[in-house]
């Protein structure tokens, strides 16, 4: 219920954040992106833990960095890549058995190569849909404080990336704005079969276009 809660506050944060922008920066009047420009993004991104049955691994921040370019009028390639890094403890205590205090880091890297397909709204803001995929550089480690073990496991795993945004024009160079990506991923990372690895994103984006 909590983790719910607190999905439902970030969600309302970013539509708020999506107003503001729209509030502070709607006046201005920039130019669109055309066929041959590039751009290069800094993001700032919220990710929301995957499910996994013994531990509420949350919400944490991810940075990154990405580059584009327009082949055609409307439409980019980009790439991007990221770093999430979650983590959560939990006490476990078995029949006839002490408890004990376990730990989960999981980390995921994820590259992401597909689409930007832009909408403009005037020439100073447009939306955007995303499409892509993924290759996620995950490492899930277990700890257990009663008998010193520690479990770690690495896998790369291909992922289906849907996104929608919003981007901002501040000047022919400068663009501000926020999108939302859910990433598909099968479950599991090794022998952590259990372990859900799709998550949800949204990331505040600061972009230069050239």
């Amino acid at each position: 219920m909590k983790e719910g809660l607190g999905q439902n506050a970030l969600l309302q944060w970013f539509s708020g954040s999506l107003l503001f922008f729209f509030l502070i920066f709607g006046a201005a009047s920039q130019a669109s992106a055309a066929k041959g420009d590039g751009s290069v993004e800094l993001m700032l991104g919220f990710g929301f833990g995957p499910d996994d049955p013994d531990f509420e691994v949350g919400n944490t921040f991810g940075p990154g960095i990405g580059l584009a370019y327009e082949v055609v009028d409307s439409i980019q390639l980009r790439t991007d890549i990221s770093y999430f890094k979650w983590d959560d403890s939990t006490t476990v205590c078995p029949p006839f058995n002490p408890c004990s205090d376990r730990s989960l880091k999981l980390t995921n890297m994820p590259i992401f190569v597909g689409g930007r397909f832009l909408a403009p709204l005037t020439s100073h803001i447009q939306l955007f849909a995303e499409l892509g995929l993924s290759f996620n550089f995950l490492k899930a480690k277990e700890s257990d404080a009663l008998t010193g073990g520690t479990i770690s496991e690495s896998e790369m795993k291909l992922g289906l990336v849907p996104g929608l945004g919003i981007e901002f024009r501040l000047s022919p160079q400068i663009g501000l704005g926020a999108n939302v990506r859910y990433d598909l991923i099968t479950k599991g990372v090794g022998d952590f079969k259990e372990m859900g690895t799709s998550f949800l994103s949204a990331s505040l984006l600061a972009a230069y276009h050239f």
